[in-house]
């Protein structure tokens, strides 16, 4: 769901992550990020946020269709249709949310649609937050 603002995008890529607050993410983020790390956050509580490349993310859809077609995983028309609508968005200059991934398995957990957006405009690098940071030692921030 995108955020309807032209709030400044941060640019910078590497170094430490940067900060958000758990309460200014969407409501259903908030809901998804409550259930993949199966505890409670509170509103005010610290996320972070890193900008990574987004080119280490690209064959996980195609891999995961490819694989098993039969599995329901393949995008309908539907889905092609709501990332179509997000390219259009973030051309205007909408603010989406961040994309989860999760550090053990190296995958994309959260936001095939925005990914497919961010490929279409030549988006080399996003905000993603890593799952780790709620389990520590799972892997590098």
């Amino acid at each position: 769901m995108p955020i309807p603002t032209r709030s400044r995008r941060r640019t910078d890529v590497g170094g430490p992550p940067f900060r958000i607050r758990f309460d200014s993410l969407p409501a259903d983020m908030q809901v998804l990020l409550t259930d993949l790390v199966r505890r409670g956050f509170r509103p005010d509580q610290v996320i972070q946020v890193w900008i990574r490349p987004i080119s280490d993310h690209w064959d996980e859809w195609d891999d995961l269709c490819n694989d098993d077609r039969s599995s329901g995983a393949c995008w309908s028309s539907e889905d092609y249709k709501k990332a179509a609508e997000y390219v259009v968005a973030m051309a205007r200059g909408c603010q989406f949310p961040p994309l989860i991934i999760d550090c053990l398995r190296g995958l994309l957990r959260d936001g095939y649609h925005r990914l497919y957006a961010l490929k279409a405009l030549g988006v080399t690098h996003y905000p993603m937050i890593p799952l780790n940071q709620f389990n520590p030692g799972d892997c590098d921030g």
